[in-house]
């Protein structure tokens, strides 16, 4: 029976009496078990090989030896140190990098992970060949790698897909000279994502003329700053007015200028702002009647055809100001 299925040695036979005769058949039965499960074991040479699968029990192996062939074994120390995907020579050369890791690979296989360091950088297309298996494009989201995309100065990392190489690493994001883009490009230019032709970059707005340089005489509305020099502005034509409420719009610039032309009424800005409107009278002029001021005060507003007036519009903190001043 030799052992019982459950790795425990069963005895054959019964106990031997003192004093009595050994029968020889009962002697050989239990010598050839014991030989039976002798030959079961696991000898320390490595003379055995293993029929079934063996139970560790939850316990360790260890001490084990670096696995140098595809079916050995892996230590723990080469799968955190990823020895086996690391090769630190490329073969070949710019554009065509050859590799041979240690265990050599016997076929590709998609998701398989290749580190190396590169012979040569890239200038265009790029192909990988693995222990010999045959030359693979190698690509950057699906399309062909441009320029210097591979360095020499850093890791490349690979993984293959079923069909090619895409390449992982991000040498390039912290490699040092020229960002390779399109194969011409306008001076000071912008650089921008093109998605559509498979290219990295290509030309964008071009500073100073589609965007505005940085110049550092520019006003920010959120900084304190001193005007050096004086600046016009352009008036703003807010039209004829002659009936309803006119509300000035302060974004519409702050001096304005209007006509006259019936009766309507004149209420103050919506936000905080210092507005002036240059007001005309013409023949239909009519009474400019005033809502919403907290004051009005200045000269007195005519209907005469011809007539003109500065009305000075101030509004901060919920307090509006019209000062009427007539120019004739």
């Amino acid at each position: 029976m030799a052992r019982n299925g459950s790795g425990t040695y069963v005895k054959v036979g019964d106990d031997f009496v003192f004093d009595t005769v050994i029968s020889e058949t009962a002697m050989n039965a239990m010598i050839n078990d014991m030989v039976a499960a002798l030959t079961q074991s696991v000898s320390k040479d490595g003379q055995t090989t293993l029929t079934g699968n063996l139970n560790a029990g939850s316990q360790k192996l260890t001490a084990l030896a670096v696995g140098t062939a595809l079916t050995d074994s892996l230590t723990l120390g080469q799968a955190q140190n990823a020895s086996m995907n690391y090769v630190a020579s490329d073969t070949g050369g710019a554009n065509a990098a050859v590799i041979a890791p240690a265990p050599a690979v016997t076929s590709y296989v998609a998701g398989q992970v290749f580190h190396f360091k590169a012979a040569a950088n890239s200038s265009g297309a790029t192909t990988l060949n693995v222990s010999g298996l045959g030359v693979k494009a190698v690509q950057i989201g699906g399309a062909a790698v441009a320029g210097a995309s591979i360095l020499t100065t850093g890791v490349t990392s690979v993984i293959y897909d079923g069909t090619q190489f895409q390449l992982i690493s991000a040498d390039r994001l912290n490699a040092s000279g020229d960002v390779v883009g399109p194969g011409s490009a306008t001076n000071d230019s912008l650089a921008r994502f093109d998605g559509t032709t498979g290219k990295l970059l290509k030309n964008g707005a071009v500073i100073g003329s589609d965007v505005a340089a940085y110049n550092a005489d520019t006003l920010f509305a959120d900084a304190a700053d001193e005007l050096t020099a004086g600046y016009s502005t352009a008036v703003h034509d807010a039209g004829t007015k002659a009936s309803g409420t006119y509300t000035p719009d302060q974004d519409n610039g702050n001096i304005q200028r209007a006509i006259n032309g019936g009766a309507h009424t004149l209420a103050p800005t919506v936000d905080n702002c210092a507005v002036i409107i240059q007001y005309t009278n013409n023949a239909s002029a009519g009474t400019i009647t005033t809502s919403g001021f907290t004051l009005v005060d200045g000269d007195d507003i005519s209907t005469t055809n011809g007539d003109d007036f500065f009305f000075y519009l101030t509004k901060a903190n919920g307090f509006s100001l019209l000062t009427v001043k007539a120019l004739q």
